[in-house]
């Protein structure tokens, strides 16, 4: 319903928090969050998969590229599935 927002309580800016809001929706590009995009994403987050590889690297001795080619299997495997 775009006609709504073209009421004034939309741009006044004294209060700059919804002048700036609305703004955001009606002139800037709005993108979606991976995660509905394709619910693999929420698993490679829940699983903290980056976190992982490094503390692989920091704690465990691995080198990075052996951690990031872990990694990136993981999150192979679980693209697959999905």
């Amino acid at each position: 319903m775009p006609q709504l927002w073209e009421d004034p309580f939309w741009s006044n800016t004294k209060d700059p928090h919804i002048s700036v809001g609305s703004k955001k929706f009606t002139k800037d590009k709005i993108s979606l969050f991976n995660n509905s995009i394709n619910p693999a994403y929420s698993q490679v987050d829940s699983e903290n998969i980056w976190g992982k590889a490094m503390q692989q690297v920091l704690i465990e001795g691995l080198s990075p590229t052996e951690a990031t080619d872990l990694a990136i299997k993981r999150i192979k495997e679980i693209f697959s599935q999905w």
